[in-house]
């Protein structure tokens, strides 16, 4: 444990060379991308921190790391920066300053332990404003520096940025003399003026299109089914540590010349949709950017979420693992955009297809080359490789209140051996299903490794087993709805009005719809009639019922408003309904844009 105080504090003084005072500018792309995720979390926004633990070489001294520290911050502009919040979010960019650089004495012998809690405690507290884009202490034994703490904040980095700054900062320790505070030729600077002209503004608008071509066409969720009470804490993260889905994965990756990594998504895309019963998967990835030498220099928070969607229906593992990868290739292309432009489409199409386009499922492959090194023990037959997986480690290493996804997988760089998270709501994916599903994801990579296979009769044949939908619930194009649930909210949210609501074959719905409400070839459409005691349009129950629905996922608002003059003695009565004289109907959408249920 450390003590409650340092034992002392430098400061890192800095100068740039820079004339003038701060360089206000508006924050990047994906700086903006971070920032709605760290408002979103608040106070808890800590769990975005970078934390690092770097050694000390031996024969350093405090003024040596304060000189390092000192040479990477005039370097980048991004870690001598404030990110505030004026007319919106901003970034002020300083050439001259000083950072506290706290000093904390470890007792003899206990330096790593000694560190590890400096470097927690150091991580565990969220950036204020008034904070450069990144923090530093020191850890001494015996008055002599043998650890440098460094958590760097979000908007400042990510993870590829972190360990630039990682590397060159153990570079400039060991250098010791003064190294020179030469900036890199693109800076934050630069990616701003990049976004909002020219290429980078041209890239956005196509990255626009593409979302706009696959958001009509996948399921609004992949979580729209019965919810249960979660556990405590509700958002748990497993880690699976498997030597078999090292040398699985890369045995699947030769035979079908695609990446390991897309091997992983393609088994982690086949377990959640063997579990949700959508064989169309819609996942977000994390989407790099670093796509040119100038910003794999950039010391910036590039990376945004990119839509990757993927059809499994009728592939076997090989197929689907060449389908993911040429789908990943083109979210990689089209993940990189103004992130605002993209949160307004988002609206837009939430309000086309019903409901909040809940796009909560990710992955993010966050090694930074594709194979594991030193290489797994190779098994010479599928018996070895299946020995290998009694060796196979599932545990839990975090649980918090709140996180704004549902499933979340990511793999990192662990030696020998796959290290394969997930993060769950397990108000959806309960503890023991997410631990099965990364044990089926196993499973499914150790029966391909030697031969193809249809993935979901071995998926079947494992845990977890699939949600079960009851009887109450109906197919609408790409989503299930729960009909009473439905039926509940909106005759909550329309409390003066008679409402009958129905979920009509796709053929039986066809006569006398609106063009924009055609029905869909796959599943049911829903109808809503009711008898209002003013004037009402379609237009405004849709808005009205959008707002109450909100973003749970086991609900949708209608597909056609149809207002009545007055009300069966029964809201169920659906002959009664049609008989009543129509004064509106239509889908309460914009003129000439489909509800989404047809397909």
């Amino acid at each position: 444990m450390a003590p409650a105080e340092p034992a002392g504090q430098e400061l890192v003084e800095f100068d740039a060379g820079s004339p003038g005072g701060p360089l206000t500018l508006p924050m990047t792309w994906g700086q903006l991308s971070i920032r709605s995720s760290i408002e979103w979390l608040g106070p808890d926004a800590h769990y975005f921190n970078i934390p690092s633990l770097l050694p000390v070489p031996r024969g350093a001294t405090l003024t040596d790391v304060v000189r390092a520290v000192r040479t990477v911050m005039e370097r980048h502009q991004g870690l001598r920066t404030r990110y505030v919040t004026k007319v919106g979010p901003e970034q002020e960019v300083h050439a001259a300053g000083g950072m506290p650089l706290p000093v904390w004495e470890a007792p003899p012998g206990e330096v790593a332990a000694f560190a590890d809690t400096v470097l927690r405690d150091l991580a565990a507290v969220t950036f204020s404003e008034r904070e450069w884009g990144w923090r530093c202490a020191v850890v001494t034994e015996q008055g002599v520096p043998r650890r440098l703490a460094v958590v760097l904040n979000h908007q400042a980095a990510d993870g590829w940025a972190g360990r630039l700054v990682t590397d060159q900062l153990t570079r400039a320790l060991r250098a010791r003399a003064g190294a020179g505070a030469a900036e890199p030729a693109w800076q934050p600077r630069d990616q701003v003026a990049y976004e909002r002209t020219g290429e980078g503004a041209r890239r956005s608008e196509l990255s626009l299109r593409a979302w706009q071509r696959e958001l009509l066409a996948v399921p609004r969720s992949m979580f729209d089914f019965p919810t249960r009470p979660p556990a405590t804490p509700r958002f748990q993260k497993l880690a699976m540590d498997s030597r078999a889905v090292a040398l699985a994965a890369r045995l699947v990756a030769e035979r079908a010349r695609v990446t390991t990594s897309a091997v992983l998504l393609t088994a982690s895309a086949a377990v959640l949709s063997a579990f949700t019963g959508h064989r169309q998967v819609v996942m977000q990835l994390i989407v790099a950017n670093r796509f040119d030498a100038a910003r794999r220099s950039l010391v910036a928070p590039m990376a945004q979420d990119g839509l990757f969607v993927l059809d499994l229906e009728g592939a076997s593992l090989d197929q689907a693992a060449r389908r993911t990868y040429r789908s990943a290739l083109a979210t990689y292309r089209y993940g990189f955009y103004d992130p605002a432009a993209i949160a307004g489409l988002r609206r837009d199409w939430a309000s086309r297809r019903g409901g909040h386009l809940d796009l909560s499922g990710y992955f993010n492959d966050a090694r930074f080359q594709d194979r594991w090194e030193p290489a797994p023990h190779a098994a010479p037959s599928p018996e070895g490789l299946r020995k290998l997986t009694t060796a196979t480690t599932v545990e839990v290493i975090g649980g918090w209140a709140r996180q704004d996804t549902k499933f979340f997988v990511s793999t990192t760089f662990a030696p020998g051996t796959c290290r394969l998270n997930l993060m769950t709501d397990t108000a959806f994916v309960p503890p023991d299903q997410t631990r099965a599903m990364l044990r089926a994801v196993e499973g499914l990579l150790v029966q391909a490794a030697f031969t193809d296979l249809d993935p979901f009769p071995v998926i079947g044949s494992l845990p977890p087993a699939p949600v079960a939908r009851g009887a109450e619930w109906v197919r609408c194009c790409h989503d299930w709805v729960d009909l009473p649930a439905t039926r509940a909210v909106l005759r909550a949210a329309l409390r003066d009005a008679k409402l009958g609501l129905f979920a009509e074959p796709a053929t039986a719905a066809a006569a006398g719809t609106t063009p924009d409400a055609a029905p869909g070839e796959d599943g049911s459409k829903l109808v809503a009639y009711l008898a209002a005691p003013e004037p009402v349009s379609p237009a405004e129950l849709h808005a009205t019922c959008l707002t109450a629905i909100g973003s749970r996922t086991d609900v949708l608002t209608p597909h056609e408003y149809v207002v009545c003059a007055g009300a069966p003695a029964d809201p169920a009565d659906l002959a009664g309904w049609r008989a009543r004289p129509v004064l509106a109907r239509g889908s309460g959408r914009p003129p000439g844009v489909s509800s989404g249920a047809e397909r």
